[in-house]
């Protein structure tokens, strides 16, 4: 019924067919950009990273992964509570639901990860696509600010350390960020609501209409729909993040890769800011390995080594949010069947 529909509707013919184009661009993007980074890189040193990584390392990032599945998961339960404003009983399902997000925004090209969100929150939590849009502008602007800060601090530290003269753009580029920390939500929202209006006037882009009419209502109801507090939602970014550091710097030692901890979470906060880049790309791909090198590079290691190290660490990243999240969900499935016999 519903390919009929778009088959008798041109509008929704011409806006299903930009989709696919946009899909088909995306990844022919990943494709290109690795292409160049592993032109810059030495296919020998990544082999050799590859063929040594520490295994010790690599368990402590797949174990420190599970642990934050499982604290988004608590957040998420507590921002989207059950018809009776309980979280515990939706605590399981939300986890599930993060583990599952983690897999498909690494796999889906064009952001669709994002969207798969929406739907498992629907089938999973029951929670409606505008209340669910509120949650997750919520938590995601301040995941936002977290990582502009941390990315700040971190990567203004690396390069200072390397070049001294870059003090006064490392400077206004910190006022900037803590301005944008202290940005109302509201405002933040309001300025990307108006975007969403200017990208659905550009061609092929109308199949975005329908988010910029969910973004107005959650501006609409933002307020009156926080149930928690901008301190306590600051607090859970910063606990789940912290755990994502530690993940890309397990990643990284597992390699044997030169760089401290500051350039690790430099490394790790510009690979989430790049996801933000209105580049089209499969899960970043490309784009979070060109990201990559360049903060190796700042850290002060070779073109080709720094190439090399960040197409080594997508390789454990991408193999750990395909296997973690899969195993977690074949226990989530073996307990529902477990559950059910019993």
């Amino acid at each position: 019924m519903k390919n009929n529909a778009i088959q008798n509707d041109p509008q929704g013919r011409a806006e299903h067919g930009n989709l696919v184009k946009m899909v088909l661009f995306s990844l022919l993007g990943s494709v290109v950009l690795l292409a160049v980074v592993a032109w810059s890189a030495d296919l020998g040193l990544l082999r050799q990273l590859l063929s040594h990584v520490d295994r010790f390392w690599l368990g402590g990032a797949a174990a420190c992964m599970v642990v934050l599945q499982c604290v988004s998961g608590l957040r998420l339960a507590t921002l989207l509570p059950d018809a009776e404003g309980r979280s515990g009983p939706m605590y399981a399902s939300a986890v599930e639901v993060a583990f599952l997000c983690q897999a498909l925004i690494k796999i889906l090209p064009f952001r669709l990860g994002e969207v798969a969100f929406f739907w498992l929150a629907k089938m999973k939590l029951y929670a409606p696509f505008d209340r669910t849009l509120g949650v997750f502008l919520r938590f995601r602007l301040w995941d936002l600010r977290v990582m502009a800060i941390s990315f700040i601090l971190c990567a203004g530290w690396v390069a200072m350390r390397q070049y001294a003269w870059l003090k006064v753009y490392i400077g206004v580029a910190g006022i900037l960020g803590v301005a944008f920390f202290l940005l109302s939500p509201v405002r933040i929202l309001s300025l990307a609501d108006k975007v969403f209006r200017f990208l659905t006037l550009l061609p092929g882009l109308g199949f975005l209409r329908s988010f910029s009419e969910m973004l107005e209502k959650a501006v609409a109801r933002f307020d009156e729909e926080q149930t928690v507090s901008g301190t306590t939602l600051l607090m859970q970014s910063v606990v789940i993040w912290a755990w994502y550091f530690i993940v890309i710097y397990c990643l990284i030692q597992s390699l044997g890769i030169a760089v401290g901890p500051v350039a690790a979470i430099a490394v790790a906060s510009g690979m989430t800011l790049v996801g933000i880049v209105p580049l089209q790309t499969v899960g970043g791909l490309g784009l979070v390995e060109i990201g990559q090198a360049s903060l190796y590079m700042l850290a002060g290691l070779p073109v080709a080594e720094a190439a090399s190290s960040s197409l080594a660490v997508s390789v454990l990243f991408l193999m750990l949010c395909i296997v973690v999240p899969g195993a977690m969900w074949a226990l989530f499935a073996f307990a529902r069947l477990v559950s059910r016999r019993g």
